[in-house]
């Protein structure tokens, strides 16, 4: 699998995936009625748009920084510049089927002793606490505009005691050894693996961690939810920014639940049936669902792809710089 991510012509696949991608949501304006939605953007203007990609992007970051800590909290100290490309890397495959875009995190993570059962772990409690701080963020709004959504408090108020009754599941002397251990003796590797990495997730998902985690997502994805209310306003959408970020939230909820890569289509319209729902007219609202999804997905996917060609540069000069290595004879 390695050896895939290092050959030239994965990458040069993956560029024409990022193409193909874009030229669908080209298409998709065409026939949504072109002239509309250019005019509706020639109203933002090349500044706006600058300035939504500019704040959308310090998600990713805040995003990072929190991977980052639960590796740490694993036990694995992979450097922070290397670590930092390989997760922008996995951002390359974001509208990807499945969840290729982690396995390629897992892969480039291996040469620095990163194992996939951790691997894994750290994907399955940034992903959890990715859904649990935006519930809390879309509760906060509702909240905030003092209409509180049921649901997104309800979220968080199920999921957090069960996450903590299962941890404590895995964790116990008695059970999860025993599963892992059946599972071995079965050949079954992947659930094998899968038990493994289950007991590691345990092992971070303390009170102080998810809490940090959690609040990290709900900062992420604020940014990205102030991004979405500011382009509405800028098209002239009549809408409070506290009811911006609860749409923004559930359609970024809409969009995960639905399966699709990406939550492509879901989540767009999700994001315009709310809001010619508040009474917004089509074509501003297609602009603004349009524009924030290319400044918080495929911004993010063009990001990915740089910093996989960066990567993947990296570590093939190091593979050929340690077989150099080997090459020499020893020193007397």
């Amino acid at each position: 699998m390695s050896d895939r991510i290092l050959d030239p012509r994965f990458v040069r696949w993956l560029a024409l995936f990022v193409l193909a991608g874009a030229a669908i949501y080209l298409g998709s304006m065409v026939w949504i009625g072109w002239a509309q939605v250019a005019g509706a953007f020639a109203r933002l203007g090349p500044l706006s748009l600058l300035l939504a990609a500019a704040v959308a992007s310090l998600a990713y970051l805040v995003r990072f920084y929190r991977w980052h800590l639960i590796l740490r909290w694993m036990g694995s100290n992979v450097p922070i510049g290397a670590n930092l490309g390989i997760y922008m890397s996995g951002l390359a495959l974001t509208a990807s089927p499945g969840k290729v875009g982690e396995l390629m995190r897992t892969v480039l993570l291996s040469p620095f002793g990163v194992s996939p059962r951790r691997s894994m772990a750290a994907f399955f409690a940034d992903r959890l606490s990715d859904v649990i701080g935006v519930c809390l963020l879309g509760a906060t709004a509702g909240w905030v505009s003092g209409k509180p959504s049921l649901y997104l408090m309800a979220v968080p108020a199920v999921l957090l005691p069960a996450s903590f009754a299962l941890r404590r599941l895995i964790a116990h002397p008695l059970f999860w050894p025993r599963v892992s251990a059946w599972l071995a003796k079965r050949g079954r590797r992947w659930g094998h693996l899968a038990a493994n990495a289950a007991f590691e997730w345990a092992g971070v998902w303390s009170l102080p961690n998810v809490a940090f985690s959690s609040v990290a997502a709900s900062i992420a994805y604020g940014f990205q939810a102030l991004v979405f209310g500011g382009l509405c306003q800028a098209l002239g959408i009549d809408l409070p920014m506290p009811g911006a970020i609860e749409i923004f939230v559930s359609a970024t909820l809409l969009g995960a639940a639905s399966g699709l890569p990406g939550g492509l289509g879901a989540m767009e319209v999700a994001l315009v049936a709310q809001l010619m729902g508040q009474g917004a007219e089509s074509a501003p609202a297609t602009a603004a669902a349009i524009a924030t999804r290319l400044v918080t997905l495929w911004l993010g996917v063009l990001i990915g792809l740089g910093s996989l060609l960066a990567v993947v540069a990296n570590l093939k000069a190091l593979a050929a710089a340690r077989q150099e290595a080997g090459k020499r004879p020893a020193e007397p």
